[in-house]
């Protein structure tokens, strides 16, 4: 036979009983124990009912022995007679009293239970949660499934100018109700001013008992009440003191919630909050470390394949590396680990001839200013190589200098480059100071000379220091500053320009010359 049957049978006999008694007492004489078989349908409402039930029952049966007291046929001393019903009637009570209560605690008992399973479950979601949506859909359905509730959602309010509250996860008997709910934390609105809404605004729990008649309830009366929702529980879901979120909870009966298993979901709610910042802080961490991967993968590249050499090192007297960049082999030819168990590696390959002025401008430097040294260094096949090495210290909390970072770039060839342009000016200038003819580089837009050999000055009778300080004009004897600028013109616009000149010599004779001139453009200056 099945629950709902039996249940039936039990209202049956208990009505039945209850009026079969009723009848015979109304036509027996009145007697002392009559009430006794009344004891049956009282007892029998531990078994059906709602706590109160036993109560409806007792004052029924006490109203019909009133009754059927003054309608039976006389009997024994009427006296003796209603003291034995009064006795009946007290000792029904009695029993009604017990049967409440014990109702009450199995009550208590069933939502404690009911609470403990949903935590249960819901722990175990926890433990296997993979991400924050499949946790929030899973702890959604275990508490519905698992604690019998009838319809839960997570809600997470909105930094917007509507302050809404999004819904991350929901179960059970929704059907469209919370599309219609349009619930939002705003205490300047009708549908914030709701248990979700003072739930979030205020960090506190709140427990609606009775939704239909609950003032804080009634934008939704009319949809909850097509969903049979009797009550809720609303608790907010925070992290260091800030509510991020509302779990949503509903039965369909009311008074559904007690302290004990209010504090039990509080409890749950709080674990979950646990779990959605653990996830959170996982997640972060993920993102972090893969981002940290992609970008050493990223400098490690770089620092493989650019031809700068990046370093640090104490700002202490031995100036021991503490790191140098792995592209040190490829291009000094040594790997990087011996720079780091050497405290003196470095100073050791440093060129004898270089290695005191390297040394030395460290000390003289001012604290935490770039330096920039230029000095050879051996390399792996025994080789000197030109370095430019520039260096910045890196200060500590209190600004003294705690390390020296900088970088290392091989520029022997441009020393090399430069020390050939270096003898090829010299060849050059032995060349244009031997020879016979005056050669003057001429500024075109001043006038003056801009560099000159010694015949230049010589064939003239003036030092080098008194030629220096002259332009064209200066020597000129036949030609104005107007023929002059005209000369300069038609060298520009011919290539080359020859013609015949005086120029005035120191002891103030007039020497006649040939010029040959024809333009230079040296670093876009002519």
């Amino acid at each position: 036979m099945s629950s709902r049957t039996s249940e039936r049978v039990l209202w049956l006999v208990i009505f039945g009983v209850v009026a079969g008694e009723f009848a015979l007492d109304m036509v027996i004489r009145n007697g002392l124990v009559d009430w006794v078989i009344y004891f049956i349908p009282v007892y029998l409402s531990s078994k059906v009912g709602g706590r109160h039930f036993s109560y409806l029952l007792a004052g029924l049966i006490s109203l019909l022995m009133l009754v059927a007291f003054y309608c039976s046929p006389p009997g024994i001393d009427p006296r003796l007679a209603l003291t034995g019903r009064g006795i009946g009637m007290g000792t029904l009570w009695l029993l009604a009293v017990l049967i409440a209560r014990n109702k009450g605690t199995e009550n208590e008992l069933q939502l404690t239970d009911r609470a403990l399973r949903t935590i249960s479950a819901c722990n175990q979601a926890l433990v296997h949660a993979s991400s924050e949506s499949v946790l929030l859909q899973d702890i959604c359905q275990q508490i519905v499934d698992k604690g019998g509730y009838r319809m839960t959602w997570v809600g997470i309010p909105e930094h917007n100018e509507q302050k809404s509250v999004r819904i991350a996860a929901s179960a059970g008997g929704d059907s469209g109700y919370l599309a219609k709910a349009k619930i939002t934390w705003s205490d300047t609105s009708e549908h914030g001013r709701g248990p979700t809404g003072i739930a979030i605004r205020t960090g506190q729990v709140v427990v609606v008992n009775n939704f239909q008649n609950d003032l804080r309830t009634v934008p939704w009366h009319k949809e909850a009440f097509k969903r049979s929702l009797g009550a809720s529980i609303s608790l907010p879901l925070k992290n260091a003191g800030e509510t991020f979120g509302v779990l949503m909870i509903y039965a369909a009966q009311t008074n559904a919630f007690n302290r004990a298993e209010m504090e039990l979901l509080t409890a749950l709610a709080d674990d979950l909050a646990f779990g959605l910042h653990a996830l959170r802080g996982r997640a972060e961490r993920q993102v972090a470390q893969e981002s940290l991967r992609v970008n050493t993968q990223r400098l490690e590249f770089l620092l493989a394949n650019t031809p700068a050499i990046l370093y640090s090192m104490r700002a202490t007297d031995d100036f021991a590396n503490t790191f140098v960049s792995a592209n040190v082999r490829e291009v000094l030819g040594h790997p990087p680990e011996t720079f780091l168990k050497d405290t003196r590696f470095w100073l050791s390959q440093v060129h004898p001839d270089d290695a005191p002025a390297a040394v030395a401008s460290f000390h003289k430097r001012p604290a935490l200013e770039t330096m920039v040294r230029e000095y050879r260094f051996r390399h792996g096949d025994g080789t000197y190589r030109w370095i430019h090495d520039e260096t910045r210290a890196a200060p500590d909390a209190t600004g003294q200098p705690q390390e020296l970072v900088g970088y290392w770039f091989d520029i022997t060839e441009r020393k090399l480059a430069e020390e050939a342009l270096r003898k090829r000016e010299e060849i050059f200038s032995s060349i244009v100071n031997q020879a016979v003819d005056a050669v003057v580089l001429v500024d075109a837009a001043t006038g003056h000379f801009a560099e000159f050999n010694a015949s230049a000055y010589e064939g003239l009778g003036y030092t080098h220091e008194e030629f220096a300080a002259f332009g064209i004009a200066a020597i000129q004897a036949e030609h104005s500053a107007e023929q002059i600028r005209e000369n300069i013109a038609l060298i520009h616009q011919r290539g080359r320009h020859t013609f015949e000149n005086r120029h005035r010599h120191r002891d103030g004779t007039l020497r006649d010359v040939r010029v040959s001139a024809r333009p230079l453009n040296l670093q876009g200056h002519e």
